[in-house]
């Protein structure tokens, strides 16, 4: 799965992992803030203390009267956090590092955000790397997509041209950065910008490579990876690039030796993770499993294997308790409305089958599916038994209608306002992006983890459609 994940692109998966053996004694960490010109009430934030294997904490902040707010938390280790203020106004960063002990005071104006955003305090110097880091390559990815049709090599070109500049700048802060986050933070930048390079490898681009047939100077980047250890581990970009590579390894795998020359594709993981990102790996498996699939034999018997395996896992009552409230996500069960407003009443399509495909317009993989659900559109001849609703998590109003026409997206258009946060995203475990999900003709669903629309040229994901019509 390519980054697209929540989070500009993002794909894809987000993976924390604690230090074994070594026990870190909670501090407190400190975010205080000040904003001219504030266009909202509240600030919020999430907090990932351990990848998507584990609950978000979101938190709502009021601003006071002097346009003030604090944030005080209790951290054993690293964390990732996301800020937003505003739910349109795309004033926001994700996945920054934030370290117990920090302590820190932000100031920016509303209406001129990435250019006024200010840090000071203790470990200020790394949120300052931060800012600049996004104003210099905070479009990157939307930039990288405009080159998606050119030729491979002049692909990885511009990705050299933006590792080099991250790692440039990086290395240019690392006197004032721990050890800890300066190698955590390499890893991010190695995962997240090497792993778009895959992109090219399962799209519409017009050359037939597959991995290992990449031509060697274009594989060269594989063996500049940072190694898999207890460090590397706690990157989610990094280890979301693993899975991203192990997939493609696999594919090509099966096609050199043939289907019987791994049993599947988890246990070929398992195979070349070191133990520690292997058990984290399985982990959001189950995690993502329950979600999507629901509390059924074959995922409860997954999860009797992991506890088998991993007996002394930190994953273990989370999982036991995602298994339980699974059950409200499965085949059969009735589907959540989508808001307020008479297009977002699943009664509205009472009699027909439903497809929903929940998208951002930074969401590159999102980009990429548009081309097959034409295609499955075209396919099922405007079958009107068939409703297709595009459920967009952006932020801003402007970027969503302008990804519509510029992709030129047809179907229903619904907006979630709140993005993640939203009750809609709540009540479906939204994620990550796409998700998609099929509903019956009765409202129920009947499909919770149906196929990508890229797998087989949208061959899967139709025949799905159409056993749902019949």
């Amino acid at each position: 799965m390519l980054k697209d994940i929540v989070f500009s692109k993002t794909h894809l998966l987000i993976w924390l992992f604690s230090i074994p053996f070594i026990k870190i004694f909670s501090q407190n960490t400190f975010i205080n803030g000040e904003i001219k010109n504030p266009v909202d009430s509240t600030v919020s934030f999430i907090i990932l203390r351990n990848g998507l294997v584990g609950e978000r904490e979101l938190i709502d902040i009021r601003i006071d009267k002097s346009n003030k707010f604090n944030l005080k938390l209790n951290l054993d280790d690293i964390a990732y956090i996301h800020f937003q203020h505003g739910n349109t106004s795309g004033i926001v960063f994700r996945n920054w590092i934030i370290e117990p002990k920090d302590s820190v005071t932000l100031s920016f104006n509303a209406e001129n955000f990435i250019e006024t955003l200010r840090f000071k305090g203790v470990n200020s110097m790394k949120y300052n790397y931060y800012t600049e880091d996004l104003r210099k390559w905070d479009s990157w990815t939307s930039e990288y997509m405009k080159r998606i049709k050119q030729p491979i090599e002049d692909q990885y070109h511009f990705i050299d041209s933006i590792e080099n500049g991250k790692l440039k700048l990086l290395q240019s802060y690392s006197k004032h950065l721990s050890h800890l986050f300066f190698k955590v933070r390499y890893a991010d930048i190695k995962g997240d910008v090497n792993e778009s390079r895959f992109l090219p490898l399962i799209s519409e681009n017009k050359n037939s490579y597959s991995l290992w047939s990449l031509p060697n100077n274009l594989k060269a980047f594989l063996y500049m990876m940072p190694d898999q250890n207890d460090t590397t581990a706690k990157s989610l970009f990094y280890v979301a690039y693993l899975d991203a590579l192990s997939t493609l390894l696999y594919k090509d795998v099966k096609t050199l030796f043939g289907n019987k020359s791994m049993s599947n594709l988890i246990d070929f993981q398992r195979s070349i993770y070191t133990p520690k990102v292997a058990e984290y790996q399985f982990a959001y498996q189950l995690f993502d499993k329950f979600r999507t699939e629901g509390s059924n034999e074959k995922n409860n018997k997954l999860y009797e294997n992991y506890a088998n395996t991993y007996p002394a896992s930190s994953f273990i009552p989370f999982l036991n308790g995602r298994q339980i409230k699974s059950t409200s996500i499965r085949h059969g069960q009735k589907a959540f409305d989508l808001g307020g407003d008479s297009i977002s009443k699943l009664v509205k399509y009472h009699g027909k089958v439903v497809v929903l495909d929940f998208w951002a317009s930074w969401c590159s993989s999102c980009i990429t599916d548009v081309k097959y659900i034409k295609k499955i559109k075209e396919d099922l001849n405007m079958d009107n038994n068939v409703v297709f609703l595009s459920i967009s998590l952006d932020e801003k109003e402007e970027d969503w209608i302008k990804a519509i026409n510029k992709w030129d997206i047809m179907g229903t258009h619904i907006r979630l306002k709140g993005g993640f946060k939203s009750s809609v995203s709540k009540d479906y475990g939204i994620m990550g992006l796409p998700s998609y999900f099929i509903i019956d003709k009765n409202g129920l669903f009947f499909d919770v983890n149906p196929p990508r629309p890229r797998y087989n040229d949208g061959q899967d994901l139709l025949k799905v459609i159409q056993k749902a019509i019949d």
